[in-house]
């Protein structure tokens, strides 16, 4: 017990500054209460106060107890004093939360801790990668849940092994580290990530298993054996994970696989607090091992990346606490605990030296409130455990829960490509004697890819005129209109005009003229004078066995009839096959003779001319 009250003695003198602040001439009754405090933020109990040596509790006066209104606080001033040990921190963190990074809450959700303090600072890490830093300290939580995590990290990571193949590279992931198992870490996390040209990390392969106390990870211990890898270049991160899944520390690791290949990740805790680099390291120095900087690739395996070696022997190695001796592993510097230097009811805490095991009652020396509100224990010993006690009104008693993200919304339509997105973020809290669930709607900033989208109905003018024909008698054309259609570029929405064209058509009637002795036929500009259209589009003298020629009258008629009938299959029914001197003609007919007539047997846009008077046969003409 003499070991555990220099201990508290100790943090005390070190936090007198504040007592004497905060309560002036209060001070061994802060020191002693602070001291505890701090120990129990580990999670563990402080060894009784000797009966002759009462410590006395917060607000209480100087030396020993007192009574009546000189040597008592009041309720108020407790309370003050018991929230002036309490450190606010941010609930929703980036990483080590689940929430992604440069995300906000619609409504903050905070959460309140007694007695935390910092925990390390992320380190970056190459490539881009960086781990965010955490600002809450969780209690230690209890070893009996170390054993269920365990089994099923090692029952996950045999179904991982036994789904990869055998034909790629195996990599070996070895752990050394002098965090206490089940103490200061529950679980291990494994990620293998690809960097890639764009400087991002793709995160490859991740396994998690449970932390074994009765290992030796300060000598180093296999935490994973993940097969099928390419040769090639990876970053393997090796993380520290509490009962509630946060990350205690971490450590990434450069590694280039070049067949069966094995990585050893350092994580020591002199490197608690350390930030990488620092003023006086190299720029790739941007990773801490045994409380240095060192480069990315720095690991036992290829010591000739890493500097120095930091000890030759465990002599040049310091202790971090009474109960525990430094050790020189592969040239780092580590402690080792050992439970047997302190008292039979308690353990080794690597930093804080001898603590009360985990539910062994501390007696006058419990600390005035509670310290956790989520670890089952009555720390205070006022008989009320968790939300149960007063002290742990509105702190955390549960991890915080996610929903999944849901879709991107919110633009600046048609175009805009910023927007947002949402989910529900549910944080548990101590309220009216029970763990209690508050949900608030978290948003972050999201984007979509708009370019090229169609942002609005095109617009047609009116068609042009009709043209383009290939000659007098074509009756099919074209016309052009601009058309204008609307697409999203650089977020907004711009119009591009085309020009569309079409078919058209006219009217042109048979026997328009299109040249000499030429007539347009069906669309077509056609020869009056040959067999098949001899005066007219509809006069065909080849298809009754006769000839085209010139009348002489300035036409052309069928030659060689010798019945009306023949003349009347093509003409019509009033026409006549005329034999004047002994010729045969068809000739077409009008009623008065002499006379230039519509039709007449020529048929629609001809008119026939009739020359018998002049001794000439009559004859179809496209004029009149």
């Amino acid at each position: 017990m003499g070991v555990m009250r220099g201990v508290v003695d100790r943090m005390g003198s070190l936090l007198g500054g504040l007592a004497d602040a905060v309560a002036p001439g209060g001070r061994r009754a802060w020191e002693v209460d602070v001291g505890a405090c701090a120990l129990f933020s580990a999670g563990v109990r402080p060894a009784r106060t000797p009966s002759d040596r009462r410590v006395p509790r917060l607000g209480s006066g100087q030396g020993p107890h007192r009574s009546g209104a000189e040597g008592s606080a009041t309720e108020g001033q407790r309370r003050d004093a018991r929230l002036a040990l309490r450190t606010r921190v941010r609930d929703v963190q980036a990483v080590d939360r689940g929430l992604a990074p440069g995300s906000r809450p619609v409504r903050p959700a905070v959460r309140t801790i007694p007695c935390a303090r910092p925990a390390r600072a992320g380190t970056r890490f190459a490539h881009g990668a960086r781990v965010t830093p955490r600002t809450a300290l969780t209690p230690l939580p209890h070893p009996r849940s170390s054993r269920a995590r365990t089994l099923a990290g090692a029952l996950a990571a045999l179904a991982l092994v036994s789904a990869c193949g055998a034909d790629g590279r195996t990599l070996r992931v070895d752990l050394r580290t002098d965090y206490q198992p089940g103490r200061r870490f529950e679980s291990i996390r494994v990620e293998v990530l690809q960097p890639l040209d764009d400087g991002s990390l793709r995160n490859l392969r991740e396994l998690t298993v449970g932390a074994d106390a009765s290992l030796d990870y300060v000598a180093g211990e296999r935490v994973g054996s993940l097969e099928d890898f390419a040769d090639g270049l990876y970053v393997v991160r090796v993380s520290l994970l509490d009962l509630g899944d946060a990350t205690v520390a971490v450590r990434a690791v450069e590694a280039r696989v070049r067949g069966n290949t094995t990585v050893t990740a350092v994580i020591t805790l002199s490197c608690d607090e350390v930030e990488c680099p620092g003023v006086a390291d190299a720029e790739d120095a941007t990773v801490c091992s045994g409380g240095r900087c060192v480069p990315s690739d720095c690991r036992p395996e290829q010591p000739e990346t890493c500097p120095e070696p930091a000890c030759d022997a465990d002599g040049d190695c310091p202790a971090a606490s009474a109960c525990t001796e430094g050790v020189c592993i592969g040239g780092e510097c580590l402690v080792r605990a050992d439970d047997a230097v302190c008292g039979a009811e308690q353990i080794c805490d690597a930093q804080l030296g001898c603590l009360l095991r985990p539910g062994v009652d501390g007696g006058p020396g419990c600390p005035a409130m509670e310290l956790a509100c989520d670890d089952g224990l009555d720390e205070d010993c006022d008989g009320l455990v968790d939300c149960e006690d007063p002290d742990c009104a509105a702190i955390a008693c549960a991890p915080m829960e996610a929903t999944e993200w849901g879709s991107c919304g919110g633009f600046d339509e048609p175009c805009g490509q910023a927007g947002q997105r949402t989910r529900e973020v549910t944080t548990y809290a101590c309220g009216a004697g029970a763990c209690e669930a508050e949900t608030v709607t978290e948003a972050e900033d999201c984007s979509r890819d708009t370019e090229g989208d169609p942002c609005r109905a095109p617009t047609t003018e009116d068609w042009g005129g009709c043209g383009g024909y290939a000659d007098a008698c074509d009756r099919t054309g074209t016309r052009s209109r601009t058309v204008t259609s609307y697409a999203c570029a650089a977020g907004a929405c711009e119009g591009s005009a085309r020009q569309e064209s079409g078919s058209c058509s006219r009217t042109v009637n048979d026997g328009t003229s299109c040249g000499s002795n030429r007539a347009c036929c069906n669309g077509s500009c056609t020869s009056m004078t040959a067999n098949g259209s001899c005066g007219a589009c509809k006069v065909n003298c080849s298809a009754i066995g006769l000839s085209c020629r010139s009348t002489g009258s300035g036409g052309y008629a069928c030659y060689g009839c010798t019945t009306n009938a023949m003349c009347r299959a093509e003409y019509g029914s009033s026409t006549t096959c005329w034999s004047p001197s002994g010729t045969m003609w068809c000739r077409c007919q009008c009623p008065i003779d002499d006379t230039v007539c519509a039709d007449g047997g020529c048929g629609a846009g001809f008119y026939c001319h009739d020359a018998q008077s002049s001794g000439a046969p009559n004859f179809c003409s496209p004029n009149r």
